[in-house]
């Protein structure tokens, strides 16, 4: 007998940069990937074996929006004061999936690169290319992205408002 899956809804997921909701998504709207993998191995002339835990929690995450989305002003002002000022501003970036069961939060985050700017007839999609210094993502059963996605949402705030002061 095969296994029932859950119906997976993309309205009812939750991104957030800075502290700030993300609307407008595009239709593929966000990719996620570390920089390495969790582990590394080597096999001696011998056939022994040796592996080891990778300390690189960093990654990248590619944020796709409509071109009127409200967080292109939020973005494009961000990389305008880090020009200005000569300096990074990093916050957290969250998501949740309640019917796909995950949740990510990944902190210290930076803008890397800004969108192609395209000119057509018909709307653009913007895609931002965001730096992550700490990468972490859960899996989670049905039920439980509500309850550890406010917790993810509390640590995001506490780490936005702690990156200003």
């Amino acid at each position: 007998m095969a296994t029932q899956l859950e119906d997976y809804g993309s309205r009812y997921v939750q991104v957030a940069f800075m502290g700030k909701a993300v609307d407008g998504l595009a239709e593929t709207f966000m990719s996620a990937s570390q920089s390495s993998d969790f582990t590394s191995s080597k096999v001696g002339a011998d056939g022994s074996v040796g592996t080891s835990i990778s300390p690189d929690e960093t990654g990248t995450v590619e944020l796709t929006v409509d071109q009127n989305a409200p967080i292109n002003i939020l973005l494009s002002g961000v990389i305008e004061l880090q020009r200005l000022n000569k300096k990074l501003y990093r916050g957290a970036f969250t998501y949740k999936d309640p019917s796909g069961g995950a949740i990510a939060k990944f902190s210290r985050v930076h803008i890397q690169g800004g969108p192609t700017l395209v000119g057509a007839s018909e709307r653009q999609d913007r895609t931002w290319t965001l730096f992550v210094e700490e990468y972490k993502f859960l899996s989670v059963p049905e039920g439980a992205t509500d309850t550890l996605g406010v917790l993810a949402d509390i640590s995001a705030a506490l780490e936005t408002v702690a990156a200003t002061v």
